[in-house]
């Protein structure tokens, strides 16, 4: 234990230097019915969870987010990134064109920045900023939300009325100022919403915009722009404890209410971020796919503690350490593509069919909630631009033309009972337009894709020729469905 210690093992490092103390403890009892010789038994497994109070393994969140304590460790947990993690960022340093200085403290009006005229080059050399990614709401929220337009960018650039923000963004530019992060920048600010050829223009940055900055600012418990998250959290009941054997052992155990319901307990041990993902509207929202994705770290400010989460780890409030659960194969390829991007993109079979098969994984946006459908292609178009540098192809619609042949082999999943007539007159009557039929994203819900990429398609007969080279196999990828069997095919180039 004391070597794994020596070697940088925090787990061991904490269970020897612990003093005896208040037992924390967490007891689980499950029913598990099982079956032998025919007969039919129930078991009860009883899983007991012994930690000592001392442990910094499981600390007490502050009272609030924005407490003393709590941004003292977020801002350790930003040094602690710059000085140690390597993430790629560009050699080119990149600016949006519009950002939010968020001034000193209350006393300062925040206001919009172009940042083509701040005429200190020195500054913007050096300019940090954040973004955020948050959830819009219903439309009726989002019409409330103070946004920029044409009739606003200039009244913005002189000052914006605190009073007036929508309370997300009011508490996001708080936490940015205790944090010591000058500037900041919110898509409903930052984009004139009502410039077809401004968001337009913006959108298409989006990747660059949230690759680039600083931090990413999440609220997690905050389900629409006109909800907070920077109030008091539950702090639960409080219970003296001393012991009746030892006179030392004495402290205080802490009752709270468990952030998942029980009807929605798995029955596993999950991380502190998973349990607050999982109530999250944020972690349902479209656009907060490719945010999330883009964002080289980010703080997420949960219902019951803070997080932050980088490439490299994730660490709760609490204490508690755990492997990424929001990054994966496909942030890999992001950070390749902007972190050092080559002189030529990478055009190799091989290279080019691991890209394609990690871009499956943005089928899931169709799963999310959108409040604009027509938004799902501009949602992807950061990702979009990673991937077109990767490969050198031309994108369509949410698909590749060199894999085409593939990503076209999607069906469409049949629907629950009772919504089949809605899911046809929405193939009737597609208003608004979003996507070709062909795309898997002209789809909200209902689709899957066909065939794996495991099936080889050059491996039973070659037929060659001065200008066609014909394949085709006899082994074909199942269906469930007998009538969309694929019997055969026979595929030239």
């Amino acid at each position: 234990m004391a070597g794994s210690a020596a070697d940088g093992c925090r787990y061991a490092y904490d269970i020897i230097r612990t003093d005896p103390g208040l037992a924390v403890w967490r007891c689980e009892v499950h029913a598990v019915k099982t079956t032998t010789n025919n007969l039919n038994e129930l078991h009860g497994i009883v899983n007991v969870n012994f930690e000592i109070d001392s442990s910094e393994m499981h600390r007490r969140a502050a009272p609030e987010p924005l407490d003393t304590a709590s941004v003292e460790w977020l801002q350790l947990q930003l040094q602690k990134c710059d000085d140690g993690c390597d993430h790629g960022y560009s050699e080119l340093p990149f600016l949006p064109t519009r950002l939010i200085h968020v001034g000193q403290n209350e006393d300062d009006a925040p206001r919009l920045v172009i940042v083509e005229n701040m005429l200190d080059s020195g500054v913007v050399d050096a300019l940090q900023y954040a973004t955020l990614s948050y959830c819009w709401g219903s439309k009726e929220d989002a019409l409330k939300q103070t946004k920029t337009t044409k009739d606003t960018i200039t009244t913005h650039l002189q000052g914006i009325p605190t009073s007036s923000l929508s309370p997300v963004v009011r508490d996001t530019i708080k936490a940015c100022r205790a944090l010591g992060i000058s500037y900041l920048w919110v898509d409903a600010l930052c984009i004139i919403q009502d410039g077809n050829v401004d968001w337009d223009r913006e959108s298409q940055m989006m990747g660059q915009i949230y690759h680039s900055c600083y931090v990413t600012i999440c609220p997690l418990s905050s389900r629409s722009c006109l909800e907070g998250y920077l109030g008091l959290r539950p702090q639960g009941l409080e219970v003296e404890f001393q012991s009746s054997r030892h006179e030392h052992i004495k402290g205080i155990y802490r009752l709270v209410r468990s952030p998942t319901d029980a009807d929605e307990y798995d029955g596993q041990n999950e991380a502190a971020l998973g349990r607050d993902l999982k109530r999250s509207s944020w972690h349902n929202r479209g656009w907060t796919f490719q945010e999330s994705m883009l964002s080289p770290r980010m703080i997420l400010f949960g219902p019951n503690m803070s997080h932050f989460i980088c490439e490299i780890q994730l660490t709760s409030e609490n204490g508690s350490i755990d492997s990424n659960m929001i990054y994966g194969k496909l942030q890999v390829m992001i950070r390749r593509a902007f972190g050092k991007p080559s002189k030529q993109p990478e055009r190799s079979a091989t290279t080019k069919m691991g890209v394609y098969g990690n871009w499956c994984a943005v089928h899931e946006v169709s799963k999310r909630a959108w409040t604009y459908p027509e938004d799902i292609l501009p949602g992807l178009a950061g990702i979009a631009q990673a991937f077109a540098t990767l490969t050198g192809d031309t994108y369509l619609a949410g698909l590749w033309k060199d894999d085409l042949h593939i990503q076209l082999l999607w069906y469409m999943l049949r629907p629950p009972a009772g919504e089949l007539a809605s899911v046809v007159h929405s193939l009737q009557h597609t208003d608004p337009y979003v996507t070709p039929s062909w795309s898997w994203a002209s789809q909200k819900e209902y689709q899957e894709d066909l065939i794996g990429r495991e099936i080889s398609m050059y491996d039973d007969e070659v037929v060659k020729g001065n200008w066609v080279r014909s394949y085709s196999s006899k082994r074909m990828p199942r269906h469930n469905r007998p009538d969309f069997a694929l019997l055969d095919y026979c595929y030239e180039l």
